[in-house]
């Protein structure tokens, strides 16, 4: 069976279920609550999924689009009129990850200090975590199934023992 990091997800065209998508991938990936900010039309500041504890705020802005170093000046000064503590915020992307924009990035994180950590979150990553969590996996894509998986991976098995055995 390909590895987790082999899956080649298709991307949601529609930004709602993005969200969604970001927000469920965030709470494997933080092992925390987070839920989405507000509903359409609402004003919230550049804040599509939060989540609160006692430690920190982390904020999350969903972009179902590629984005630009432009882009993420525009997101960064529209947080700044979220009125709460920010300790984290990510900008979660259907893009793919591109070096250009990882370093912008961090050339923003280590010019400005802010008073938050900025963080990109690429498509490669979002589909990983939901490749790797068999109740995402069901869940945004019931078409791949438990039991297509195992068969394939039964395929693989005899597979790469004909090549062993035949020298292939």
């Amino acid at each position: 069976m390909p590895l987790a990091t082999e899956y080649k997800l298709p991307k949601t065209k529609d930004a709602s279920e993005f969200e969604d998508m970001v927000c469920d991938v965030c709470q494997k990936k933080y092992k925390r609550e987070f839920q989405r900010y507000g509903r359409q039309g609402q004003r919230q500041n550049g804040v599509d999924i939060i989540s609160v504890d006692s430690r920190e705020l982390i904020c999350v802005q969903c972009k179902n689009y590629v984005i630009t170093p432009s882009d993420v000046n525009n997101i960064i000064d529209e947080i700044k009129s979220f009125t709460q503590t920010i300790s984290k915020f990510i900008i979660a992307t259907s893009a793919s990850r591109d070096v250009k924009l990882q370093d912008y990035i961090v050339n923003v994180n280590q010019t400005y200090k802010n008073d938050f950590e900025i963080l990109i979150m690429f498509w490669e990553e979002i589909e990983t975590i939901i490749a790797q969590n068999n109740e995402l996996l069901m869940k945004y894509y019931p078409l791949i199934n438990k039991q297509t998986a195992d068969e394939m991976s039964i395929l693989i098995n005899e597979f790469n023992q004909m090549v062993k055995k035949y020298s292939i």
